[in-house]
């Protein structure tokens, strides 16, 4: 069983269920088209369905500030807002026009777990989340403790603080997405394991006719957990760039989303700062047929989690499996990815490559954009161990595991 010191299980099994149990906070997203980091604010665009999830049972009072770009009351009036999927009518609103938005007041009597604002899907107007209000001290004391704790306010999202080894032992079996994560498995419970990737949609991809000189990478944008390393990208590409190891027309290309909290936003901020004047461009928030489209006209992927951390020490920091880098293979990119984790059991030596240090990075890279004809053979083959990972071979393996287990 892993093994706590006193201040972990006081931390695991004392303080953070009390903080869940006492803070007011706003669980999950949904339904929302992306994100949008400006001037520090977080702007979250509305879809046609878009929920706000919340923690308490005792919420009969909040607030929403919404943005629109044109203002416009037409596009207002057309809203509908939910409680708990039953219609409710604002107690107020207001205009604040030095800010192009309008916040609306609710009080109901029923407590609100589940807020939810809705548009005609037939003509979506462009409307974004700027800011949610609950006028509860529990509220406030979330907000502080996001701003001065970033790392601890992410496991409130998480699941149980503990699984024991009594739970794990209660289970037929155990089933996990990578050998790198059956390992630690092994290694910490003592218990066997049986892998099952998990299903990627590689149907949705398809290679562009006309791929450009672009590398890409997927990923949030924080520094807690298993960063996704933009900053050292983006300090890798400049180098290949200021030493013309590749020519003046490639491009590094980041698509993600920002995490909630100021040190998060920081961190944005200083990759765009590094950025500087290089062709290095940020799509932050964007929908899913953007980051298609991106992916498709790439040439390269990029993955760096796990960069200058000990995986035998902290395999948490790791990559677990790395469902992005199949759908880029999917997409025709040439996987170009860290050795750790669960990275290189999704690359083959004919599909693309795995390193180790930057060098190795710069060095693959270079070989890659300097050889059309190799970069050409190297994404024929990444597309065809990307069908591995497809939800149809999924299925037949989850199929087969069923059928074991009843024997």
């Amino acid at each position: 069983e892993i093994y706590l010191n006193p201040w972990e299980f006081c931390k695991r099994y004392i303080l953070l269920p009390s903080f869940k149990n006492f803070f007011i906070y706003p669980t999950m997203f949904e339904g929302f088209t992306g994100d949008e980091y400006r001037n520090g604010n977080i702007y979250k665009w509305l879809g046609t369905n878009s929920t706000i999830f919340l923690s308490s049972n005792s919420i009969h009072n909040l607030a929403v500030e919404l943005y629109l770009p044109t203002f416009n009351f037409s596009s207002i009036e057309k809203l509908t807002f939910k409680s708990n999927n039953q219609n409710i009518i604002p107690t107020s609103h207001r205009y604040v026009q030095t800010r192009n938005s309008v916040v609306f007041s609710f009080t109901t009597q029923t407590a609100i777990k589940k807020f939810t604002i809705e548009q005609d899907s037939q003509k979506l107007d462009k409307i974004a989340l700027l800011k949610l209000t609950i006028p509860n001290i529990r509220y406030v004391f979330y907000n502080i403790f996001k701003s001065y704790f970033p790392k601890w306010e992410m496991r409130l999202h998480g699941g149980p603080s503990v699984t024991t080894l009594g739970d794990l032992q209660s289970y037929k079996k155990v089933i996990t997405i990578s050998n790198f994560c059956q390992f630690w498995i092994q290694k910490y419970w003592n218990l066997p394991s049986e892998v099952l990737y998990p299903p990627v949609n590689t149907k949705a991809f398809t290679p562009g006719q006309e791929k450009k000189n672009w590398i890409t990478h997927i990923g949030r944008f924080f520094v807690t957990g298993h960063s996704k390393k933009q900053l050292e990208l983006i300090r890798v590409f400049k180098d290949l760039v200021d030493k013309k190891l590749i020519d003046n027309t490639w491009e590094l290309h980041f698509i993600g989303s920002i995490h909630e909290g100021k040190n998060h936003q920081d961190y944005f901020e200083n990759c765009v700062s590094e950025a500087g004047d290089y062709p290095i461009h940020f799509h932050i928030g964007i929908p899913f047929n953007k980051l298609k489209e991106i992916l498709e006209q790439s040439k390269i992927y990029w993955h760096a989690t796990g960069l200058d951390q000990d995986p035998n020490k902290q395999p948490i920091l790791m990559e677990h499996f790395g469902i992005t880098t199949v759908e880029a293979m999917a997409a025709g990119c040439v996987p170009i990815v860290i050795n750790r984790g669960g990275q290189p059991e999704i690359i083959t030596r004919d599909s693309g490559y795995v390193w180790n240090t930057r060098e190795e990075l710069k060095s693959f890279t270079t070989q890659i954009t300097r050889d059309d004809e190799l970069r050409k053979k190297f994404m024929k083959s990444a597309v065809q161990r990307s069908a591995y990972f497809s939800i149809t071979a999924f299925k037949d393996r989850f199929r087969k595991i069923i059928e074991d287990t009843k024997v």
